[in-house]
């Protein structure tokens, strides 16, 4: 169990490479959220991955608790070509693995950006909420068909 006098107040917590932070179900109450950008090559299909880090049972001072297991609820937020997808990811049973947020469309040039907060819909401060790496691997890439017209003279 690992046990810090600093684990109070809204922030992430860094622990074994990883940050982490406890859930909230409130709105109001939700104040931390993480950011990843990229910068990608080629116009495609991606496969969006979170990497959920292991870590040790924590005993969270403010509030008082012991939290065993990383959230079943993450949120997700990722910005592709056509607009924000709200994906719902399981942390819960991973440990040093990718989490799997799905395949997505993405542009070169385009804000392309993932965001995971500390709001879902569990009970408020049960669970923690982990963050480490995200990985986009190219899964398709979108070839454009060039068209062209001729008109003799």
């Amino acid at each position: 169990v690992v046990t810090s006098p600093t684990m109070c107040g809204n922030y992430w917590y860094p622990i074994n490479g990883a940050y982490l932070t406890m859930n909230t179900n409130s709105a109001a109450q939700s104040t931390n959220y993480s950011q990843w950008s990229a910068n990608l090559d080629k116009p495609g299909i991606y496969k969006v991955e979170a990497y959920i880090r292991n870590h040790p049972v924590i005993s969270w001072q403010c509030p008082a608790k012991t939290v065993s297991y990383d959230t079943a609820d993450a949120r997700y937020t990722i910005y592709t070509a056509s607009g924000a997808v709200n994906v719902t990811g399981n942390q819960r049973p991973l440990s040093d693995a990718w989490l799997s947020l799905g395949n997505r469309q993405f542009n070169p040039g385009s804000a392309v950006r993932v965001r995971l907060s500390d709001l879902n819909s569990e009970t408020n401060a049960t669970y923690s909420i982990s963050v480490h790496d995200m990985r986009f691997t190219l899964v398709q890439e979108t070839c454009y068909t060039l068209q062209l017209n001729y008109s003799p003279a």
